[in-house]
């Protein structure tokens, strides 16, 4: 996560969350049930997930870029709408300059997650999240937008790219303000999410 550029696939949801986790525990996630009828649980699928990162100012000049995995992750739909949902991102397989105190202090942090706060549809396949993302044990209010598309029933792939201002998070720096795209305070996210729906286990004889 060692850039100006954090590109988030996240055009998911799922009914359950879980505020403020301890750095380095388990994040547990549990689906809520919405009146007017059960949710459907989307599991995320770690090995098809993953989120890409670039960023210039940490380390040197030049621009760095990566790709982490993610790790637990939950989405919930009733009737083909997003409503809430959760991700995680295992910070240990950033490099190891990059994990140090004074930038991402996996030590002490070693995953960074976003938990939904709301969605909202703004075109037929695009979607307007607002959620907080928490990275280094810091946690701050971010607004995206995602695209999704269902390759089939129950199997949801969403993509995002955003910008962050690293300040806010207290990444290799203190204080906060106003980041361009071009900014070496930016690093910019792509994220992609692969969700299944959560099959239900099946009893043997």
């Amino acid at each position: 996560m060692t850039s100006t550029m954090w590109t988030a696939v996240v055009a998911l949801s799922a009914a359950a969350f879980v505020a403020n986790p301890r750095p380095g525990s388990a994040v547990a996630i549990s689906p809520a049930v919405h009146p007017g009828g059960a949710p459907d649980t989307l599991v995320v699928n770690p090995r098809a997930s993953s989120v890409h990162w670039a960023a210039s100012g940490l380390g040197g000049s030049v621009t760095r870029q990566g790709t982490i995995g993610m790790g637990t992750g939950m989405f919930v739909i009733r009737h083909q709408q997003l409503t809430s949902g959760l991700f995680t991102v295992n910070m240990r397989q950033l490099d190891d300059e990059l994990q140090g105190p004074e930038l991402f202090d996996v030590a002490h942090n070693p995953t960074a997650w976003f938990s939904s706060t709301g969605m909202k549809r703004v075109a037929s396949d695009r979607w307007e999240l607002t959620g907080n993302l928490t990275i280094r044990g810091v946690t701050r209010p971010v607004i995206f937008l995602a695209d999704v598309r269902w390759e089939e029933l129950g199997h949801m792939i969403a993509t995002s790219t955003f910008t962050i201002d690293r300040r806010e998070w207290g990444i290799g720096t203190r204080g906060a303000g106003f980041v361009s795209d071009f900014s070496p305070w930016a690093i910019q996210l792509t994220i992609t999410v692969d969700a299944r729906r959560k099959q239900p286990a099946v009893a043997t004889p």
